[in-house]
């Protein structure tokens, strides 16, 4: 039950990091200093959404830890790409953007066709209510 949850907070929280980079990637705005609940509150919003989708989409067990795997490998290219001291932060923008598409594509292609038709649903509804 723990590895399954966790595995379940890793990828909602690459999902989640993947999309919201997504949106932000249009219009690149300075963050804001992070407060002290500010963290917690990402945490548990990642947690919740990762939980949401384990439940709306009946992950397997296998493709719950193929989804694990995948975002551990986006997330090390992600930190090669934001550590590389060469590119710009433009080039590492389109870089992170092009990962991020890559990111979905293949997770999509773990998903059934009903687990993919379901996640766009879910992710239409997070968006609008965003």
């Amino acid at each position: 039950m723990k590895r399954t949850l966790l595995t379940a907070l890793v990828m909602a929280a690459s999902v989640c990091t993947v999309f919201a980079q997504d949106q932000k990637a249009t219009a690149p705005v300075a963050a804001p200093a992070a407060q002290p609940g500010q963290k917690t509150a990402a945490i548990k919003q990642a947690q919740d959404w990762q939980d949401q989708l384990v439940t709306e989409l009946k992950l397997t067990d296998d493709q719950q830890k193929k989804i694990a795997d995948l975002n551990k490998a986006f997330g090390e290219r992600r930190k090669a790409i934001e550590n590389n001291a060469e590119l710009t932060d433009e080039a590492k923008a389109e870089r992170k953007a092009m990962l991020r598409k890559a990111l979905e594509t293949q997770f999509l292609q773990l998903l059934t066709t009903e687990q993919q038709a379901r996640y766009k649903e879910l992710l239409e509804a997070k968006n609008k209510k965003d």
